[in-house]
């Protein structure tokens, strides 16, 4: 967007941020690889930055990155961190002292100038929910389509952190939320295969999640393989008292089994409704 000020045309700066997969930093100019970001360190400063709803305070930012054994010239690599960051913010085209601001011990993007695929998938999921809840199946599958892409992949791949064990579960559980919609979306619209196939992968990765095992056995009902579903609710039941010393919630089993049983177009509509109201 250009703003005019007077005789100056003045370009508001933007950078799109992608966090999951390879590190890249999108500008007007050019996208900008992770190789030059930093190395590992400015990646973690990117993530951070990017993520985080305020200002990051350095000590917090030198704590989460070196968990309690920073080197002695902790300082100084840190700011050269930041300043070799400003130069590939600058090489993608936006005014990198403006989108990367460093005062008073804090380091945080200018508000309103960063987007990153972490927050493209967090948006659309949003929507989608919504979207489905209101029975528009082809936009909560579009929604829910972008969302799953945008964060198919690893957050920051090959470092290992607490501090990211933390941000991986949330993306873990945004990426459970578009295969919900997904599988719900193409279920209630007859695409009982493409939903099989989802709800069979979610379950084999999540296989003590209620949500995982009533999508996987609405689906296999309306496939028609009553028998597979009654194994997996066996199988289920069996695997969470083994795993947790106490078999899984009875209302949930009851209707589970009571619509293997039944194999009843109501019995998965029931199934379906309820992964729609949790959404």
């Amino acid at each position: 967007m250009a703003v005019v000020l007077g005789y100056c045309l003045v370009m508001e700066p933007h950078l799109r941020v992608q966090l999951c997969g390879r590190v890249t930093l999108t500008g007007p100019s050019r996208s900008v690889d992770q190789r030059e970001c930093a190395g590992g360190l400015g990646r973690q400063v990117i993530a951070m930055l990017t993520l985080s709803r305020a200002p990051v305070g350095r000590q917090r930012l030198i704590d989460a990155i070196w968990e309690g054994r920073p080197p002695r010239s902790v300082d100084s690599t840190v700011n050269a961190t930041v300043s070799r960051l400003r130069a590939a913010i600058r090489s993608a085209g936006c005014d990198a002292d403006f989108v990367l601001r460093s005062e008073s011990n804090l380091l945080e993007f200018a508000p309103g100038v960063v987007e990153s695929d972490v927050q493209l998938a967090l948006g659309r999921i949003d929507r989608s929910e919504r979207l489905l809840v209101a029975g528009d199946l082809v936009r909560a599958r579009i929604d829910a389509t972008v969302a799953h892409s945008a964060i198919a992949r690893t957050l920051l791949p090959g470092i290992e952190r607490e501090w990211l064990d933390h941000r991986r579960e949330q993306l873990e559980a945004l990426r459970t939320r578009a295969v919900n919609v997904l599988a719900v979306s193409t279920l209630k619209a007859g695409d009982t295969r493409y939903s099989l196939a989802l709800a069979t992968e979610h379950h084999r990765e999540h296989r003590f999640d209620d949500r995982a095992v009533v999508l996987l056995v609405a689906a296999l009902i309306a496939s028609n393989e009553l028998s597979g579903g009654r194994s997996v609710v066996d199988r289920w039941a069996r695997d969470v008292e083994e795993e947790f010393g106490h078999p899984p919630l009875p209302e949930t089993l009851r209707a589970l089994r009571h619509a293997v049983q039944t194999g009843s177009h109501d019995a998965v509509s029931k199934l379906v409704e309820t992964l729609v109201r949790a959404a």
